[in-house]
């Protein structure tokens, strides 16, 4: 519409420039016409061009909305990229926990079956083959109070053996507790990891849809301008169009004015010249 309007202003300056020969009350005609339609197209492109800046302020304000949506989106990225690095920092803690763990349960069960085999074996020795393998020396003494300090003495062995064993076991059963406990804390870390790797996608999948919705309202607000800068350059156009057609529409009314005088004054002095030639 703006090339066809702009072939047209051509053709008009043209025909401005053809005017003179034209009868003077058409021409007059004319011209009025052609600037009251030219200032009426100045009067669309003016209000077209403030129905723009309307239309740039708001998409100047949503595309502010939408920088600060992508900002909030990028701080939540990197929140969320922090919280999945510390629970992978606490993820590898607990691994390294258990693995701690169970190294002390091996080694405590080992002992374990150490001392049960010793103390398995002291008592075959001692109470089933006692009197072939050492026991019988010691009860053979003639003294009884020898007898009884032996008895006692193997006895407190014993004891002090099964103690050591039940120690133990309660150190496998508070290890395997503990085993237990850091076990599903790693569970729970494990499933929280999970779930920030997929909350971080979401966000950094609403991200992209931001960082795309903020390119395409700076696409149409650069577009806008664009349009507005080109609707200014036809508005400065089309004033000076309406310059140059007010200014001829004057010069050829001066020049029809000066005719009309000239013509004016040579029907005086004809008249004047009859009345005295009547004389």
């Amino acid at each position: 519409m703006r090339i066809a309007g702009r072939r047209y202003l051509a053709a008009l300056v043209i025909g401005c420039a053809l005017m003179p020969g034209v009868a003077p009350e058409v021409a007059r005609a004319q011209a009025a016409g052609d600037i009251a339609g030219k200032r009426s197209d100045l009067d669309d492109l003016k209000k077209r061009i403030r129905e723009l800046q309307q239309e740039m302020s708001r998409t100047e304000a949503n595309r502010s909305g939408a920088a600060k949506a992508l900002a909030e989106s990028e701080r939540e990225v990197s929140r969320a990229q922090r919280r999945v690095l510390q629970l992978q920092r606490e993820r590898a803690e607990a691994d390294a926990q258990l693995a701690e763990l169970e190294r002390a349960q091996r080694e405590a069960e080992a002992r374990i079956a150490s001392r049960r085999g010793e103390l398995a074996e002291w008592l075959r020795r001692h109470y089933v083959h006692g009197a072939a393998d050492g026991v019988a020396p010691l009860l053979s003494a003639r003294d009884p109070n020898q007898i009884a300090r032996d008895a006692y003495y193997l006895e407190h062995l014993g004891r002090a053996r099964l103690s050591l064993i039940e120690g133990m076991r309660a150190e496998l059963r508070e290890t395997e507790q503990r085993s237990l406990e850091i076990g599903r804390r790693r569970d729970r870390v494990t499933a929280l990891e999970a779930e920030q790797h997929a909350q971080r996608s979401r966000l950094e999948a609403s991200l992209l849809q931001r960082k795309e919705a903020l390119a395409e309202i700076s696409k149409q607000l650069q577009t806008q301008k664009r349009e507005v800068a080109t609707l200014r350059d036809d508005e400065q156009r089309l004033a000076r169009v309406i310059d140059t057609l007010v200014k001829r529409a004057r010069e050829a009314a001066a020049r029809e004015a000066a005719r009309r005088l000239a013509e004016q004054r040579a029907a005086e002095r004809r008249a004047a010249e009859a009345r005295a030639a009547a004389a």
